[in-house]
């Protein structure tokens, strides 16, 4: 059965061979798809993946490729997952420093080294790469499906204008009954 990771497996692998043509040796990786540790649905700034180099028993590097994201594009899972391996493929400790550049400059992504986009040499190599593992098998997550909105509060602040008691109830029982009386002085209470 062909899965997401299996098919992002089988991309690396033949990402070895064009890191290879660049000078760059692209260690073995474990791959994912999930959510990166930090920002993954921020409106601003969102991560959509992440490297961590490997320190543990077999030393391979951990990447985490964003399940919003579809497969080709100047910025989807594959210009993604080969940003993610530049990481594996430097030093660590590198981050977006000045060997990463290089690399960008020298395999064909552009714009910030943080937020990385495929070039359209790159592009194009992603879309022929998909084809030849027959599609990204993965339907993107909508965070935003379902109509959901953020929870505002649903109370409302009554106040008493004798003796400054405060309460808070909701909407529905302000229209059906009016306002509330004050159990300190008796009198109405108005909505603040």
């Amino acid at each position: 059965m062909k899965t997401r990771e299996s098919y992002l497996i089988r991309a690396t692998n033949d990402f070895r061979k064009k890191f290879a043509a660049h000078g760059y040796v692209l260690p073995p990786v474990h791959v994912s798809v999930g959510f990166p540790s930090k920002r993954a649905t921020a409106k601003t700034h969102t991560s959509i993946g992440e490297c961590w180099h490997g320190d543990g028993q077999n030393g391979k590097a951990h990447i985490f490729i964003s399940p919003l994201l579809d497969a080709t594009g100047p910025a989807g899972a594959l210009a993604t997952l080969w940003h993610e391996c530049a990481h594996a493929a430097l030093p660590a400790g590198v981050g977006h420093g000045a060997p990463f550049k290089q690399f960008m400059k020298a395999t064909g992504l552009e714009g910030k080294a943080t937020a990385t986009v495929a070039g359209a040499e790159l592009v194009t190599y992603f879309e022929k790469l998909d084809a030849t593992l027959d599609g990204y098998p993965h339907d993107i997550i909508n965070t935003g499906a379902g109509g959901r909105k953020k929870q505002t509060t649903r109370l409302i602040k009554c106040e008493c204008r004798g003796c400054e008691y405060i309460i808070r109830t909701t909407r529905t029982p302000l229209m059906h009954y009016g306002p509330p009386i004050c159990p300190g002085c008796g009198d109405v209470m108005t909505e603040a």
